[in-house]
């Protein structure tokens, strides 16, 4: 027998069965999944980025900006103030107001120095003073007339009356040549010439020593020369030679010494030995490089003082030990213009005793008599 309430329980649930709605197509309606979760889906990959996409670039600082505008300003200043100063060094040279340093005066004491001259003991800076253009031209002659007393005929090689000394004293008569300064033919050079016309300051710009050197230029100049009739001047003026650098090769051509180095070598400082390397190749005599420098070489006799400055000796042979007096119409026959205007007959007459002083190679006899060479120095004209 079958239970009714099971019977009645199974045809309750075909009945709801059958009161189920469904959708208008007759599908039935969607399952829902219930107990899923959508974060078990996996995530979507991330989108590729564009190659040369700016998204991640920081935005730009502007403290950046007002740094690099003023570090460019301030390189243009710069460049301004340097081109200034390269157009002012070469178009205005300094006036000779500008060229004078702070020096104090030294006129204390006696200015003697220890050394071998006797004869001629006073030093350079003693000597620049008391002689220097101010004092002179205040007429205060006295310091410079006692001071220049032993030079006057002893450091003059053409001295008439055999007098000079010149050839043992070349050292102490480099220091004297201020003294030509009694004469009143010529006024002693700036007080800073040595440093207006030193070799750094010529070839960077001539000018300044040209104009310092204006009223002594026959000293440098081969034609309408006055190295003889000049001589003391001329060597005052030795560091006037240095324009020669400025104009030819330094391998033919060498720098006066500086003005100290008499002071250096008498007190065997070793600022004597470094100077005096520079001046070597004057201790050749015969060399042509000796002929073509004579001037500025004996600025460096001042190294035979010193024992240890053995590459370089100055020697000076006594005058006209090879070739006579010059006679005295030379100065007015060989002069250019003379020349220029009546031919070169009369300059060739005066000039034949001293043909081997313009000899080329062996022939040539200046270093055996370079002071009585030199007295005819104006017949280079012919050359």
């Amino acid at each position: 027998m079958v239970d009714e309430s099971s019977s009645e329980s199974a045809v309750s649930n075909s009945s709801s069965l059958r009161d189920e709605p469904r959708s208008s197509s007759g599908a039935a309606p969607p399952v829902l999944n219930i107990g899923t979760d959508d974060d078990d889906n996996p995530p979507m990959p991330p989108r590729r980025q564009h190659k040369y996409t700016t998204a991640d670039l920081q935005p730009e600082r502007p403290w950046k900006r007002y740094c690099l505008i003023c570090l460019a300003f301030l390189v243009m200043i710069a460049i301004m103030v340097l081109l200034s100063i390269f157009l002012q060094k070469l178009f205005d040279p300094p006036e000779d107001s500008d060229w004078s340093d702070d020096e104090t005066s030294n006129t204390e004491g006696s200015g003697e120095l220890t050394g071998e001259s006797k004869l001629l003991p006073k030093g350079s800076d003693y000597l620049n003073d008391v002689c220097s253009k101010d004092r002179l031209d205040m007429a205060n002659r006295e310091a410079c007339v006692q001071a220049c007393a032993p030079s006057i005929d002893c450091c003059n090689p053409y001295a008439t009356d055999n007098s000079t000394c010149f050839e043992q004293e070349v050292a102490s008569c480099v220091t004297y040549s201020i003294c030509h300064a009694l004469d009143g033919f010529k006024e002693p050079p700036h007080k800073n010439l040595d440093r207006i016309c030193s070799l750094d300051e010529v070839q960077a710009s001539p000018v300044p020593c040209e104009t310092a050197c204006q009223s002594m230029q026959c000293c440098i100049s081969d034609v309408d020369s006055c190295l003889s009739t000049s001589f003391q001047a001329c060597l005052d003026y030795s560091s006037c030679q240095n324009l020669k650098l400025a104009e030819g090769s330094s391998n033919q051509y060498i720098a006066a010494a500086p003005s100290t180095l008499s002071e250096h070598c008498r007190d065997r400082s070793p600022q004597c030995i470094r100077d005096c390397k520079d001046g070597a190749a004057c201790s050749d005599e015969q060399s042509a490089f000796f002929r073509d420098n004579f001037v500025a070489c004996l600025t460096y006799a001042s190294c035979n003082l010193h024992d240890d400055a053995s590459t370089t000796r100055i020697k000076i042979a006594p005058i006209y030990s090879r070739v006579t007096e010059a006679p005295e119409d030379l100065k007015r026959v060989c002069l250019e213009s003379y020349v220029t205007t009546t031919g070169p007959h009369e300059c060739q007459q005066a000039c034949a005793t001293a043909e081997c002083c313009f000899a080329e190679g062996s022939a040539n006899c200046f270093g055996d008599d370079p002071l009585g060479c030199l007295s005819y120095q104006m017949c280079s004209v012919l050359q």
